[in-house]
């Protein structure tokens, strides 16, 4: 069956237009085979009833057309954004692969006591651990990642330790909780902002804020040596 998506850039291209419809989570609009009269297309199915200035977007990507670059992809990065929080991937999300007790903190439970106490309960999400539990010299670590299409929530093993005071690793699984409201926008430059104002108003409403940032700067030298997300 010929879909609408199809036949308007083949309009648009004048050339035979092969659709592959996807559910990616990374990779949305991928060229999978071009020749001079044919193309075939990986398009994530938020594209199948994009707007006009939209599929004119995807031919310029496709045709390769370097006038407007810049405006072109921001189009592209506007649409994705904005429908991608809508994806709902959650079907995905196996709950026996999901590592929720660690050796030293139960991520659960500390999950429970911030959803009451700042999201009236109204947060459903999953969380896990994730990674390796080796405190090591790095360059970089993310405690933290909120993975939007599956509403889940990873927390680093790396803070499953003594270590790490209890309110430094709730604070961490909030500030996850928190993308899970508040997602981040494109700026008036284009750019992606996870961490803008409204999300540091209410990052700073966590009981011991003050307490976990000072901590923070305090010990990321001894763990790092370079710094940390």
């Amino acid at each position: 069956m010929t879909h609408p998506l199809q036949t308007q850039l083949k309009h648009l291209l004048n050339i035979e237009i092969e659709l592959v419809v996807n559910e990616n989570r990374s990779t949305m609009l991928n060229i999978l085979e071009k020749r001079r009269s044919f193309a075939r297309l990986s398009v994530h199915k938020m594209f199948l009833y994009a707007p006009e200035h939209v599929i004119s977007a995807i031919a310029h990507y496709v045709r390769g057309t370097r006038q407007h670059l810049k405006e072109r992809n921001q189009i592209l990065r506007e649409f994705i954004h904005a429908h991608l929080s809508t994806c709902d991937y959650t079907h995905q999300v196996d709950p026996g692969k999901l590592v929720q007790q660690g050796k030293v903190f139960h991520l659960k439970p500390l999950y429970d006591a911030l959803n009451e106490k700042y999201f009236e309960n109204k947060l459903n999400l999953s969380l896990t651990w994730y990674g390796k539990a080796v405190r090591k010299r790095r360059v970089r670590i993310t405690f933290g990642q909120y993975v939007s299409g599956l509403r889940l929530i990873k927390i680093h093993r790396m803070l499953d330790d003594h270590f790490f005071p209890e309110y430094f690793v709730s604070f961490i699984v909030y500030h996850e909780m928190l993308h899970s409201v508040i997602p981040g926008a494109m700026d008036a430059h284009g750019r992606f902002c996870c961490h803008g104002k409204a999300f540091k108003e209410r990052e700073r409403a966590f009981e011991d804020y003050q307490k976990a940032i000072e901590w923070e700067k305090t010990h990321k030298a001894k763990l790092f040596g370079y710094g940390w997300t």
